[in-house]
């Protein structure tokens, strides 16, 4: 048996066990390149085997890179590494930079999210904000709601009738097919905003009729300008009116008699200035300019009411003036009743000079709005004719009569005319409450009224001929 055996000077056996063993004892430590070795084996310099087997613990610097087997447990993890089951903070971001990756699991803690980066499911009402209305409850907008078509409650529902007779709904629409005329009642309890539209296709056109205490407040409607009259005062030989903007202050004038004013539409009147043989007047918006024509005499001007007045240009056959609301821009009309007519003479300085113009027409007296939207002019002989933008025509209203004057109030609501040998007639607008009161549309003729409260209905628009009765 060949074996190599090394022992020290301890005083117990050292031997050999089996053959090619090499065996060494050493108390003092085996130094491989030291002379003072302080372990066992003691090696100066690296030390290289096919395999290391025992208890590692005393190794140090070693690298990380060549774990080939085995698993790092928990506790041999900086703090700094996350744990998968337990809550982690991070204080840098964290991002997947694959596509293909994802998170999974409770996103509760999750904050700052980006909203536009939501590619599928569905985000729950309970997570929208109090300002987003939903489909199962009531929204109301603070601003203005626009779309191509409304429909469902509230909406406009048109209905085609093909009757004679209909009582009509908030918020509906009508078209009347019928070749006689319809009728169309208004809703009997709408709430205010609700909208009510009719529109006649029928030959017989239709009627709108009210109920007991509702009043459509029509007097913006073409066809209803100038259609009832009511006579005042007594039977004087009248020549010429004029009214305030607001139809209140009126002035008459009696041809060899006194100027009649009144400060109630007409209801009373009070004699004023002298006698003269005075053909017309106008007024100022306020009612305190006012213009005056004598025929074979001159044109008065006044700036108190009335109470004086000052005479202007030459001795004429004035038959008409009229005024601006200030009261500086003037014209007249001379010569009527020669057979040709007279010359329309204008003024822009209150009346101190005029010019003439060539123009003449057999109308004895006319009257503008404001605007100059609406006119209505007399004919001596013949009737009242009224005229708006909106139709362009001129409509002749009333009896034919001697008609020498007639005025307007300033939005065309209000007027007021005379007849020689007649009597004082005046016009107001608004139509007749409850059911006495109806409007009357000719075919192809169409409106739309909206409910505002305290029975009144409000055309919001219109088309065709449409008259207030």
């Amino acid at each position: 048996m060949t074996a190599f055996v090394w022992a020290d000077t301890t005083g117990a056996d050292f031997a050999s066990t089996g053959a090619n063993q090499f065996l060494i004892r050493a108390s003092g430590g085996v130094g491989i390149g030291l002379a003072n070795p302080v372990a066992a084996l003691d090696v100066a310099g690296t030390v290289r085997a096919t395999a290391f087997t025992g208890n590692g613990a005393g190794l140090a610097g070693l690298n990380a890179d060549n774990l080939a087997s085995g698993t790092v447990v928990d506790a041999r993890l900086s703090p700094n590494i996350p744990r998968l089951d337990a809550n982690q903070t991070f204080t840098g971001v964290v991002g997947l930079a694959n596509p293909a990756n994802s998170f999974t699991g409770n996103g509760a803690g999750l904050t700052t999210l980006n909203a536009s980066q939501l590619a599928s499911g569905t985000v729950a009402d309970g997570r929208l904000s109090a300002n987003a209305p939903r489909l199962n409850g009531s929204a109301t907008f603070a601003g203005t709601v626009s779309a191509a078509r409304f429909s469902g409650a509230g909406a406009m529902d048109w209905q085609v009738v093909s009757g004679t007779a209909q009582q009509a709904q908030p918020n509906t629409g009508y078209l009347l097919t019928n070749d006689t005329q319809v009728v169309v009642t208004l809703p009997t309890s709408p709430n205010p905003g609700g909208i009510v539209r009719v529109s006649g296709v029928g030959t017989g056109g239709w009627r709108i009729t009210q109920n007991s205490s509702q009043l459509v407040l029509a007097k913006n409607l073409p066809g209803t300008f100038g259609t009832s009259w009511t006579p005042r005062d007594s039977v004087r030989d009248w020549r010429s009116v004029a009214s305030s903007t607001d139809g209140t202050k009126l002035v008459a004038l009696v041809s060899g008699g006194q100027i009649y004013t009144s400060t109630d539409s007409g209801v009373t009147w009070t004699p004023r200035d002298s006698s003269r043989t005075w053909s017309s007047v106008a007024s100022s918006t306020d009612g305190t300019k006012l213009v005056a024509a004598v025929s074979g005499g001159q044109i008065y001007t006044s700036t108190d009411s009335g109470a004086t007045w000052t005479p202007r240009d030459s001795s004429r056959g004035w038959f008409s003036v009229a005024s601006s609301s200030d009261g500086t821009k003037l014209v007249a009309v001379d010569g009527f009743g020669s057979g040709s007519g007279g010359q329309i003479h204008t003024s822009t300085d209150s009346g101190v000079t005029w010019a003439a113009d060539g123009s003449s027409q057999d109308w004895s007296s006319v009257a503008s709005s404001a605007d100059g939207s609406k006119l209505v002019a007399v004919v001596n002989g013949g009737q009242i004719y009224t005229f708006t933008d909106s139709d362009a025509t001129l409509t002749p209203r009333e009896s034919n009569r001697s008609w020498r004057s007639v005025a307007s109030s300033a939005d065309g609501s209000k007027l007021v005319a005379v007849a020689d040998g007649g009597q004082i007639y005046t016009y107001s607008s608004a139509d007749p409450p409850g059911t006495t009161g109806y409007l009357l549309g000719d075919q192809l003729s169409a409106i739309e009224l909206q409910y505002i409260g305290n029975g009144q209905f409000m055309p919001l628009s219109h088309e065709g001929t449409i008259i207030a009765y």
